[in-house]
């Protein structure tokens, strides 16, 4: 006897191909069988429930196996969410039944019960005194938008480090096509890794670092990050900051270590071999395989690709070491994609 499935679907408004067929595949499996389960989750544009029972599909008779959970639905497990969090602050300094009392209140209604809102209120609470707690609280607005220009703005009067090294930080990891370790972040952003790891705590409210990974805390950051790019990060747009993670990822990989660096025999990988401790290709892992995609995002890179220029001298000093990192990585074929990428772009530049 088959045993009851549960797939999960996340922001199906980004599905910009294939969300018909997907939709018609859920669908039917709803009339099929009812052990098969859909959590599906898409911002409002999306209307899933005319979706599902609209024309093409085999869902009539929607009623009594969709649960919408809408804004005003959500209000119930926003609130044990809420619950949840303040019962963690009764150990904090300052959050006596009286404060958190306040907090609550001021929460519940400024959070209009969106989950990430409390989440980022509640992170903030995390390093105030439960004496200053209510008034953070009412300084961050309600809507996301406004709660990110909020923290924005805070990020740019720190004084613990450079805002400008946080702004990196953010440049880095809005442009990044994949989450980066701490050491992959220091090298792509150029920043002490002590640094990079005060920037990564002072955005908290863009990033996450979960298991020594960064990454950024939810789909509405990025879109903020990337509507707001010239105005907060930098001035000259995204291709400015592909330019200098392109840039720097060279500068690592000229200064990778010897040839040979895991010390194999005859220079054969055994299958399945641990990469030594420390592993010397650990921070420029992520430069190795993607500062062509860095470079090749450009708008123009005449400049990089000339025959004098970085790229070239790059390629002309340390083109089969830069093999070797891709094979000890395990993605050689994708260093032969990113030659012929480059092929590409010098041709139409």
């Amino acid at each position: 006897q088959l045993k009851p499935v549960y797939l999960a679907v996340g922001a199906l408004d980004e599905c910009a191909q294939g969300r018909p067929e997907l939709i018609h595949l859920i669908s039917t499996s709803l009339t099929l069988s009812q052990k098969v389960k859909w959590l599906l989750s898409s911002r409002p544009e999306v209307d899933l429930l005319a979706e599902l029972k609209g024309p093409g599909t085999n869902f009539t008779d929607a009623s009594n196996s969709l649960v919408e959970l809408d804004t005003q639905r959500l209000t119930e497990p926003v609130n044990a969410y809420i619950d949840h969090k303040l019962i963690a602050l009764r150990c904090r300094k300052g959050y006596n039944d009286s404060v958190l009392a306040e907090v609550s209140r001021e929460v519940r209604q400024r959070a209009e019960n969106t989950f990430l809102w409390v989440a980022l209120a509640f992170k903030v609470l995390d390093t105030v005194h439960g004496r200053y707690a209510v008034k953070r609280i009412t300084e961050m607005p309600p809507s996301l938008s406004e709660l990110y220009d909020h923290m924005m703005a805070r990020i740019e009067a720190g004084q613990m480090i450079e805002p400008q090294d946080c702004k990196t930080v953010l440049v880095v990891t809005s442009l990044a096509f994949r989450p980066l370790s701490i050491s992959e972040l220091s090298v792509l952003a150029d920043l002490p890794s002590d640094v990079a790891e005060t920037a990564i705590e002072m955005c908290g409210s863009f990033l996450t670092l979960t298991k020594g990974t960064v990454n950024l805390i939810h789909q509405s950051a990025k879109d903020y990050l990337e509507k707001n790019y010239k105005s907060r990060l930098q001035p000259d747009g995204p291709a400015q900051g592909h330019a200098e993670i392109s840039r720097r990822s060279i500068d690592a990989m000229s200064s990778m270590p010897r040839q040979n660096m895991y010390n194999l025999d005859l220079g054969f990988k055994p299958e399945n071999m641990a990469p030594p401790d420390p592993d010397p290709l650990a921070p420029i892992r992520y430069s190795c395989v993607y500062w062509p995609d860095h470079l090749c995002s450009l708008n123009t890179c005449q400049r990089e690709l000339t025959d004098d220029g970085k790229v070239f001298e790059f390629l002309k000093k340390y083109f089969l070491r830069w093999l070797e990192s891709l094979s000890l990585l395990g993605n050689l074929s994708g260093g032969l994609l990113s030659i012929r990428k480059l092929l590409h772009v010098a041709q139409v530049c």
